[in-house]
């Protein structure tokens, strides 16, 4: 596995979080961005996308160290070596042009998924890569849904890593007579197996997520982001089991498009970017997952920019 060591980090691998894409309000933008998930402090430069455009979800396949972005709308799906700083390079593609996915993984067990979204119609639909072989994506299975309730898109999605289940909470579906509502449910799957969403609990609040949320992976705690700009709620649960989301804390600030990444060994969370009242900030917050509390400085982006993604090569 390549690695890179930068001074000023003080570290090598299995800390970095990369950031990418995202907008302005002007302009989306192609760049990357990355910073030592444990140190923080101002990020450098990565390299560039292959376009610029709104990303908004990501996954990894942990110490194995590979990224792969997917558009935030758009039908392809771009990659990086994590450790190594450079450019994105073209993954594949889906047969549909999609906003609005959640994402995660299993880490080094190499299978990312991609959840729900929006294409005028709200999807239920799940599709799952193999994260270290370029290749279009395939049919998983669909999200939970009942009652006049018909697809979701804007949710959180987390995992356990190679524990192997994957959650996605929260977001935006569609009713019949056609109208949006936010939910609070959350839902889960076996991520080596292909198959259905299963009921898990509930958020505390309904709201929608980021595309990815933050977990400690096989310490077992995942933490739901929200993405909006009435809601700084973080909640977490215990992954290995079900049950209602309990309060964490709150972000630094409630604001829309933000990008989480974690350190699943140290144990520190990050959100970075996002937007409101029409300001699009650089600001990175941090989290301790293990611990409950609100969210403070821990640097900023090298562009103040929203609907970025995050991706990380922490062992998972």
């Amino acid at each position: 596995m390549p690695l890179f060591y930068d001074q000023s980090f003080s570290k090598s691998v299995n800390d970095t979080a990369a950031f990418a894409g995202g907008g302005d309000g002007v302009d989306n933008q192609d760049v990357i961005d990355y910073i030592s998930i444990t140190s923080g402090g101002v990020a450098q430069d990565f390299g560039n996308l292959l376009d610029a455009r709104a990303t908004k979800v990501a996954v990894s396949n942990g110490v194995s160290d590979r990224g792969v972005f997917r558009a935030a709308g758009g039908y392809d799906m771009q990659y990086i070596t994590i450790s190594t700083p450079g450019n994105s390079v073209d993954f594949g593609d889906f047969d549909q042009d999609v906003d609005g996915k959640a994402g995660y993984s299993n880490g080094t067990s190499d299978r990312g998924i991609w959840a729900g979204g929006q294409a005028g119609a709200y999807y239920e639909q799940m599709e799952y890569i193999t994260i270290s072989t370029t290749g279009n994506g395939t049919d998983f299975g669909d999200l939970e849904f009942g009652g006049d309730i018909d697809g979701w898109r804007s949710r959180c999605g987390l995992s356990n890593g190679t524990d192997d289940r994957g959650l996605q909470g929260g977001g935006t579906s569609w009713l019949a007579p056609p109208s949006s509502a936010q939910y609070n449910n959350i839902s889960y799957v076996t991520i080596s197996s292909t198959g259905n969403a299963t009921d898990f609990g509930d958020l505390t609040t309904a709201r929608d997520g980021t595309g990815n949320g933050l977990d400690n992976a096989t310490n077992d705690r995942g933490v739901f982001v929200a993405d909006q700009t009435d809601s700084d709620v973080l909640d977490y649960v215990t992954i290995s089991s079900t049950g209602n989301a309990t309060d964490f804390g709150d972000l630094l600030a409630s604001r829309y498009g933000q990008a989480c990444a974690s350190n699943s060994e140290g144990d520190v969370g990050t959100i970075a970017g996002g937007v409101t009242g029409g300001v699009y900030t650089d600001t990175i917050g941090v989290i301790t997952i293990t611990s409950t509390g609100n969210a403070t400085d821990h640097g900023d982006l090298t562009v103040g920019r929203s609907t970025l993604a995050g991706v990380s090569n922490t062992a998972s």
